[in-house]
């Protein structure tokens, strides 16, 4: 991929197929860190050749906007600034609108130049810049949405307290690739699916509610196998105490993934729910 991404042991350059190998290496390997590192830095220059029309590619603006976005969007900053550009050649108008519409997010973001410090007003701004096209906007979505969650949670900047919209606000951070959200909406996540299993600080207990949280919070990387299981537990009693057989067959199969998970407790809980078929 380097070779063909610089030209050089023989090679032309080609970044089509050094951005197709990093690609194909990411997908055979997702611990491959150098793959990951490349590939934004192929991804803008593939952009770049496609805004020149140069080593073997005709111009496309199109294209080197779309390139662009992606590198910016896997961290390279260069990108960003490459992205800007075509947009301004493909239309400039719009260009223009869509970086005020940032400017003056980040002017609310801030509470500065005369604006109210208004969290949602600014990103209600951001979309409409981003939806434009302007990469910047994007970028700063991201991060303006996980300042959002704070704001939620503390009931600030222009934001009711609101703990479901705190996370919905950080699950959209997190789903637009920005990663610092991760571990706080790992954390709410698996705070609020707690206090579901056991209906504390005023939270009806729901415990099928509390496994789906958790559930989600291990597959964004949380590492509270433990709360599962025996939340999963619990849940599997709850259910084998109830009057439906069909309830009792459910209730071995929480039981025997909280076996699976590791929970001690949950093999004698799975003896007895058996016991009870026969």
């Amino acid at each position: 991929a380097a070779d063909y991404n610089n030209g050089t042991n023989g090679l032309l350059i080609s970044r089509q197929k050094a951005v197709d190998l990093l690609r194909e290496s990411m997908l055979l390997d997702t611990t491959n860190k150098d793959a990951e590192n490349n590939l934004p830095i192929a991804l803008d220059a593939l952009g770049a050749d496609y805004f020149n029309g140069e080593n073997g590619v005709e111009k496309d603006i199109h294209k080197a906007l779309e390139y662009c976005k992606e590198a910016s969007r896997l961290g390279f900053k260069d990108a960003t600034d490459n992205a800007c550009k075509a947009l301004f050649v493909l239309d400039q108008d719009t260009f223009n609108k869509a970086k005020i519409l940032n400017n003056d997010a980040n002017n609310h973001m801030m509470g500065e130049n005369g604006a109210e410090q208004n969290i949602p007003k600014a990103i209600k701004m951001l979309r409409e810049s981003a939806a434009m096209g302007y990469e910047p906007a994007f970028i700063n979505l991201r991060a303006a949405l996980y300042e959002l969650s704070s704001s939620y949670v503390q009931g600030i900047k222009g934001c009711e307290k609101s703990r479901s919209k705190a996370i919905e606000s950080l699950r959209e951070s997190l789903s637009l690739g920005y990663n610092p959200a991760q571990e706080i909406l790992q954390l709410m996540l698996s705070d609020y699916a707690i206090e579901l299993a056991y209906g504390s600080n005023g939270v009806v207990k729901n415990l099928p509610e509390s496994i789906k949280l958790l559930r989600e919070a291990i597959e964004i990387g949380g590492r509270i196998y433990t709360k599962l299981a025996i939340i999963l537990c619990n849940y599997a009693i709850e259910l084998a105490n109830g009057s439906k057989k069909a309830d009792l067959f459910k209730a071995i199969k929480l039981a025997q993934e909280s076996v699976r998970l590791g929970y001690e407790p949950a093999k004698q809980t799975l003896a007895v729910l058996k016991s009870w078929l026969k």
